[in-house]
């Protein structure tokens, strides 16, 4: 996908679906929802295999979002039109993301220009009416043994002309913007600028992700109460399922990955306002729509994965992170009760809901839980423990870091899992349980190490 024209290679970011079975030629619309979870899928798919394609893949996406998505509240839009206007002044598909050898010719210079063309397949005859859509049908190595250059040579000719060419595109005119801002999909980009800031060692773009929850915080919440989109400087509608299901997950992103109890704090407050307004009572999981909404027919209670993962499933997930944080009985419960009334879907449709089966998996064996403590006069101890973290795919775990001191004792009247567990002198500590087992803690990254790998 990364290597299609499905990708933009120019700009980064994913257009919306392919019209063919190559993933060479897009529809050209882009998807905020598309983005951010394809970013954590990435991103995930970095943290199981080390391969750098996908950590550079996720790099382009997030930022392309900050670049072309976000609003100067510090939200993210929705999505970028198909469409824009065209060298005739009339609209055409696409016209703003393809390109003709002339074109590219004229901005890099006949030298730089046929390494462009040639990698990224940029034709006179085009693979779209008459204009190319850049796609990757070249290895950099093929491309370097066809123009007798080192492979790093080419990847530094190529970076800097992709960088011309997405400033030449920036003057084109713009597709149009759906600047309407959803909870739901603002949820997802927390948990990929999290992850994103985490796992890639980024600073800014964990501060995307800390800005996007305190405008959700800020201007879309009231009395925790969940507002569904907001436009025009104001918040509008009440929220759904997904709103709450997503931006719970992105606060419990951003609890683990920064260890601020605040977020921790936030997705609880939310999940109560889940349990007592979306919870179905007598049949178990939830409905889309709240007990504020409109009194309708029959209440919809989603359990299929589409577009975008069902709210149950997320939801359920979401529980079942709050128990092996917080180890609080009823998020247990709440997540049992989901899945038994969504059981006989899963018997007989199990594609149909992957992330109700993920769910199920973190149910049926016990979440690994990570626990780092780090003094406040060396808090660069702990990057080392950090690091062997990052190092080891640990899907179904939990990390808490903690600073010893007066942010410890906050945090341990809600995470019982800090109870007699503090630093080491100027070195931070690592403790590793599952279940009711837990390993030796040790500030030493190399037992770090060995202790989740033989888990």
């Amino acid at each position: 996908m990364a290597s299609g024209g499905i990708y933009d290679q120019i700009g980064g970011g994913f257009h919306r679906y392919a019209t063919d079975d190559h993933w060479s030629i897009p529809h050209f619309e882009k998807m905020l929802y598309d983005n951010a979870l394809l970013a954590s899928t990435y991103l995930e798919g970095f943290w199981a295999t080390g391969n750098c394609e996908f950590s550079t893949t996720a790099k382009e996406i997030l930022d392309y979002l900050v670049r072309d998505m976000k609003s100067p509240c510090k939200g993210f839009f929705s999505a970028t039109d198909a469409d824009s206007l065209g060298a005739q002044g009339k609209k055409e598909e696409g016209y703003f993301f393809t390109w003709a050898p002339e074109e590219v010719v004229q901005i890099l210079g006949p030298e730089k220009a046929p390494s462009l063309e040639t990698y990224f397949g940029i034709t006179a005859t085009g693979n779209f009416h008459g204009r190319s859509v850049p796609h990757r049908n070249i290895s950099l190595h093929g491309a370097a043994v066809q123009f007798q250059i080192s492979p790093k040579e080419l990847e530094t000719i190529i970076q800097l002309g992709r960088s011309e060419l997405l400033v030449a595109r920036s003057k084109r005119p713009l597709p149009f913007c759906d600047e309407k801002m959803l909870a739901s999909w603002n949820g997802l980009a927390i948990s990929a600028f999290a992850k994103g800031g985490f796992f890639l060692c980024n600073r800014n773009l964990l501060k995307v992700a800390q800005e996007v929850a305190h405008f959700i915080s800020e201007e879309m919440t009231h009395n925790n109460i969940l507002s569904h989109s907001f436009q025009r400087g104001s918040a509008k509608g009440l929220g759904y399922l997904d709103d709450y299901s997503f931006v719970i997950a992105g606060f419990l992103d951003l609890f683990e990955t920064t260890g601020d109890v605040k977020y921790l704090l936030r997705a609880q407050e939310l999940t109560d306002v889940v349990q007592r307004e979306f919870l179905d009572t007598e049949s178990g999981g939830y409905f889309l729509t709240s007990i504020q909404h409109e009194v309708l027919l029959a209440r919809e209670k989603p359990a299929y994965d589409g577009a975008v993962p069902s709210g149950n499933s997320i939801m359920i997930q979401n529980l079942l992170r709050l128990y092996a944080i917080v180890e609080q009985r009823h998020y247990r419960e709440a997540a049992e009760g989901a899945l038994s009334a969504f059981g006989a879907r899963i018997n007989e449709t199990p594609t149909a809901l992957p992330e109700m089966l993920i769910a199920l998996q973190s149910h049926l064996r016990e979440t690994l839980q990570v626990v780092i403590v780090i003094p406040p006069e060396n808090p660069e101890s702990v990057e080392p423990l950090l690091n062997v973290y990052k190092e080891t795919y640990l899907p179904n775990s939990v990390l808490i870091q903690a600073i010893d001191g007066a942010q410890h004792k906050e945090a341990l009247q809600i995470i019982p899992a800090l109870k007699g567990r503090h630093a080491d002198g100027s070195n931070s500590v690592a403790y590793v349980c599952q279940g009711r087992t837990c390993q030796r803690p040790t500030s030493d990254p190399g037992e770090l190490s060995h202790l989740l790998r033989r888990i």
